[in-house]
């Protein structure tokens, strides 16, 4: 016996010496005489949760949030919170499998679809389904694999092993990207993503199979990225994705081929017979290039010695113009030496000054025999 204080947000089961039992919510006093109290486990939801409560006569019961409630294990068999679900667009999509209440145990469920904006609160006779589809859906799949996102893009990776008409083998890394045609339509298939991905890898071994990986002229990965770039190849997996997946195709291709190991030996002697191709061009372009260069030097260094020859013909044709002027000079000069009486004679032999005096004594000479007989 005794008392017991129970605070305020708190609650108390309390069986009496009997096995009765009662409930206090606090804030209270409890004054127990042989009695048995347990405390009870508080259970609160939110605006986006909901409380699942298992009763102990075996019925199921929600309680939407924002709510509270004590777990009581002489009612409750278990209280759960959970979260709704919530779908943020109207891509978004969930299937909601529901009981009807009937007599009739063999009566079939219905299935609704809900689809967003929408926060969705199940009833307690709803299920919502689980997808099991390959790779977690490749992310068209979230919250726990029951919300299918139709405008997600997915993106594959594939890994699709070929053997070509010359019984070589390469395995092909294949990117495909695609989205959900819809919602009615990924459900009528069991699972959209495994199925597309089979038929990518089936479409792809369609297209290479006539290739002979051998005898190819170039890279194997430029032949193979051609065949899977072509418009037919891309109308028909397009076609098969649609049809046996429920699929639209955005985009495909092929990120790397790796040839087996017989065959990597084949391309690698192809491409050392291509290499020393490439080397003899590349030898014969140098050899051109130096011809070619050794001639424009030879043309440019010709071009110098004609320039110069020119240069020196034109400085010849120059000391002669000024030897004839000089001479014309020297020849002005000696008229007009002659002209004054000069003896040339005498003037180259003896030099221009005793030549120069004596014209000029007898020049002066003249004038005063001029000025006497005046």
């Amino acid at each position: 016996w005794g008392k017991r204080t129970v605070k305020e947000g708190e609650a108390v089961a309390i069986w009496d010496q009997y096995g009765r039992h009662h409930q206090v919510v606090g804030p209270a006093l409890c004054r127990l005489w042989y009695s048995t109290i347990r405390f009870l486990e508080r259970h609160v939801a939110g605006s986006n949760e909901f409380l699942r409560i298992r009763h102990r006569d075996g019925t199921i019961e929600h309680v939407r949030g924002p709510t509270v409630l004590f777990e009581n294990p002489v009612h409750h068999i278990e209280v759960v919170v959970a979260k709704a679900i919530s779908l943020p667009t109207n891509s978004s999509h969930l299937v909601v499998i529901r009981s009807l209440a009937s007599k009739d145990a063999a009566a079939a469920p219905s299935r609704e679809i809900k689809s967003g904006p929408l926060l969705f609160f199940p009833e307690a006779m709803d299920g919502v389904q689980v997808f099991d589809w390959a790779d977690k859906g490749g992310g068209a799949l979230s919250v726990d694999l029951r919300v299918v996102n139709v405008g997600t893009t997915i993106t594959r990776s594939l890994s699709c092993h070929v053997q070509s008409a010359d019984n070589h083998s390469a395995t092909m890394n294949v990117s495909l990207r695609v989205k959900l045609a819809g919602i009615n339509e990924a459900l009528a298939i069991q699972d959209p993503i495994g199925e597309g991905d089979s038929a990518t890898k089936s479409e792809v071994l369609t297209a290479l199979q006539g290739m002979r990986f051998g005898h190819l002229n170039g890279s194997l990965l430029e032949h193979v990225r051609a065949a899977v770039s072509a418009e037919k190849f891309a109308a028909d997996l397009a076609a098969e994705l649609r049809q046996r997946a429920a699929c639209e195709l955005v985009s495909v291709s092929v990120s790397s081929a790796e040839p087996s190991e017989a065959l990597l030996q084949i391309l690698k002697q192809e491409d050392d017979v291509a290499g020393a191709k490439v080397r003899d061009q590349i030898a014969d372009s140098n050899l051109a290039a130096a011809s070619a260069r050794q001639d424009r030097e030879q043309a440019l260094e010709q071009a110098k010695q004609k320039h110069e020859l020119k240069l020196a013909a034109e400085r010849h044709q120059a000391e002669l113009a000024q030897h004839d002027l000089e001479a014309r000079r020297h020849l002005d000069n000696m008229k007009e030496l002659r002209g004054l009486g000069v003896d040339l004679t005498q003037y180259l032999c003896h030099g221009p000054r005793s030549q120069l005096a004596a014209a000029s004594r007898g020049s002066a000479q003249q004038k005063t025999m001029g000025f006497l007989c005046l």
